[in-house]
């Protein structure tokens, strides 16, 4: 499982990640996943991002600007309520501010689980 960032960077999921512009403070075993670049608009501890079975749980972490998830059946942006989690399936896009993020799970699901 990985997600493919809009700036080309494959980040691989082996565990919980906290995505921000400067993620410091982190929830159990969870690493950190600083975005370089264009950050304006993402929150330092932005979202966390959990691997369950071939899905991916998102939580918005209170983020000023929002999470936003674009579905592999849908054209609308659903938006992550601040603490809210949803799992989504593989090609679903992450959009944080202007950085975007697509996952992907690649692999037996009975390995996963």
């Amino acid at each position: 499982m990985r997600l493919l960032g809009d700036d080309g960077k494959v980040h691989r999921l082996e565990t919980d990640y906290v995505i921000g512009s400067e993620p410091v403070s982190l929830p159990g075993n969870a690493r950190a996943l600083r975005l370089h670049g264009n950050v304006a608009g993402i929150s330092r501890h932005h979202v966390l991002v959990s691997p369950v079975g071939s899905r991916l749980r998102v939580t918005d972490l209170g983020s000023t600007n929002g999470t936003y998830l674009l579905f592999p059946d849908s054209v609308h942006l659903r938006l992550v309520e601040p603490g809210e989690s949803v799992e989504i399936p593989s090609g679903t896009q992450i959009k944080l501010a202007k950085r975007s993020f697509y996952y992907e799970f690649l692999g037996d699901v009975t390995k996963a689980a």
